[in-house]
């Protein structure tokens, strides 16, 4: 899983893999990224995550970076309504 530590942002690309794992686990299959980030674009309204819109120029493109601003107890708590959250 993405790691539970707050201070650092990730990038899209890394919540997806993850995503990905717990849809194997729980036996559905992933929703295609741009899902993923209409549904972190909806949790930042939310006020779930803050996203913030990264341009590293013409090398490193330009993309998002995302952190959460609830803790993670919450978001288990959450979630463990949906999926198994234990590890």
């Amino acid at each position: 899983m993405v790691e539970q530590d707050q201070s650092e942002p990730v990038r899209t690309r890394d919540i997806y893999e993850p995503y990905e794992m717990v849809c194997e686990k729980e036996g559905q299959g992933p929703v295609p990224n741009r899902a993923v980030r209409e549904y972190l674009s909806e949790l930042e309204t939310l006020g779930i995550v803050s996203s913030t819109e990264v341009n590293r120029g013409l090398d490193g493109g330009v993309y998002k970076e995302h952190s959460l601003d609830q803790p993670v107890s919450a978001v288990k708590a959450g979630l463990s309504e949906f999926v198994d959250t234990t590890e």
